[in-house]
C-alpha cells in the first residue's frame, strides 16, 4: 500500500490516493517473495539473460505500445457510468454530475500524459497454464518461465552501483528516485466501485459545505483516473491474473546503470524506438528461478 504515495506531491494528494486506493482484501505483491515472467525461448537466449555479464536485461514496454488498445482507458467507461449512478440515485446533482463528466472527457483527451509510463508483466503463479500456452509458448514455440525477487524489481538504488548509502537522505529529498512499483491489475469493477462512489459523495458533501459553485473537480478527477488507469482492466481479461511492474520513464535519467532506452543489444536505437522501451538492468541474483518449457502443440514435445 505504501508505494502509492510516490505518486502523491502533496497531503491532500496523498489523503486522495488513501481515500480512493484502499486495502481491497489482495496481499500487497511488494510482500510477494517472487514473481513470474512468461516468456518465449528466443527472447530469453538472446535479449534476456547475458552469461557473460552475469545481468539480466528486463523490456519494459511503453504503455501506449500494447496490443490491447484501450490500454490505460479501460477505467473510463466505469467512471462515466459510476458517475451517472450517483446522480440516478440522488448522491450528487445534475450540475455535479455534468461537472465530473467535463472534467473526465477533458483526461481522455489528454493522451500524452500516457506515454510516460512503462510496463512489464508478471504473475504470482509459477505453473500457469494460460500464461504458458499465450505468452511463453505462443505459436507453438520452446518457452521459458523466470521467477524473480520481488524486491529487486522496485528497491532500485540496491541495484546501482552509484549509489552511496551516505547521500540517501540528500537523494531522498531532491525526491530523484525512479517512480517504480508493483500493483495486481484488478478486473473486478465491484472491488472498486463502493470506494468511488462514496468518493463522489464525501467530495460533493464537501462542495455544499463550503458553499461556493466554484469548486474545481479537476483535482478529484485526474487522481481518481491516475489512480486506476494503469491497473484496472476489463474483466475478460483476467485469465492473466497480471502483476505490473510500474515504472515511470520521466524518472529514471539519474540511474543509466540500472534503466535505459537502449539495449545492449541495440544501443543506438532508431528514434521510433527510442521512447518505446525501457531497459531494466538486473544482478543475475536476481534470478531466483529458470523453467524451460514446451508447448503441447509443439513438435518438438
Amino acid at each position: 500500500m505504501e508505494n502509492i504515495f510516490i505518486n502523491a506531491c502533496d497531503f491532500d494528494q496523498a489523503v486522495y490516493y488513501t481515500a480512493l486506493f484502499p486495502d481491497f482484501n489482495l496481499s500487497d505483491p511488494n510482500h510477494t517473495l517472487t514473481l513470474y515472467h512468461y516468456t518465449n525461448q528466443e527472447t530469453y537466449e538472446h535479449y534476456i539473460y547475458h552469461p557473460e555479464k552475469r545481468q539480466l536485461e528486463l523490456r519494459l514496454t511503453n504503455i501506449t505500445l500494447f496490443l490491447d488498445d484501450k490500454e490505460g482507458y479501460h477505467i473510463f467507461p466505469l467512471l462515466y457510468k459510476l458517475f451517472a449512478e450517483c446522480q440516478n440515485d440522488g448522491t450528487i446533482d445534475s450540475a455535479f454530475h455534468k461537472q465530473l463528466a467535463q472534467e473526465l472527457k477533458i483526461c481522455e483527451n489528454r493522451f500524452r500524459q500516457l506515454g510516460r509510463w512503462y510496463v512489464l508483466s508478471f504473475s504470482r503463479e509459477s505453473n500457469c497454464q494460460y500464461l504458458k500456452e499465450n505468452y511463453a509458448c505462443k505459436n507453438g514455440k520452446p518457452g521459458v518461465i523466470l521467477g524473480l525477487q520481488t524486491n529487486c524489481l522496485v528497491d532500485t538504488a540496491s541495484q546501482n552501483p552509484g549509489f552511496s548509502p551516505a547521500c540517501a537522505e540528500k537523494r531522498t529529498f531532491k525526491d530523484d528516485f525512479p517512480t517504480a512499483f508493483l500493483r495486481d491489475v484488478l478486473y473486478d469493477e465491484c472491488l472498486i466501485k463502493d470506494f468511488i462512489h462514496n468518493a463522489i459523495g464525501c467530495i460533493y458533501t464537501f462542495r455544499n459545505q463550503i458553499g461556493t459553485s466554484h469548486f474545481s473537480l479537476q483535482h478529484f478527477v485526474q487522481t481518481l483516473v491516475d489512480v486506476y488507469r494503469l491497473y484496472f482492466k476489463d474483466s475478460h481479461f483476467n485469465k492473466e491474473k497480471e502483476t505490473r511492474l510500474i515504472v515511470d520513464g520521466n524518472t529514471v535519467q539519474n540511474y543509466p546503470d540500472v534503466y535505459s532506452f537502449s539495449s545492449y543489444y541495440t544501443p543506438h536505437p532508431t528514434q521510433d524506438e527510442q521512447k518505446s522501451y525501457l531497459y531494466l538492468y538486473l544482478n543475475d541474483c536476481s534470478l531466483y528461478h529458470v523453467q524451460h518449457i514446451v508447448s503441447r502443440t509443439c513438435s518438438c514435445d
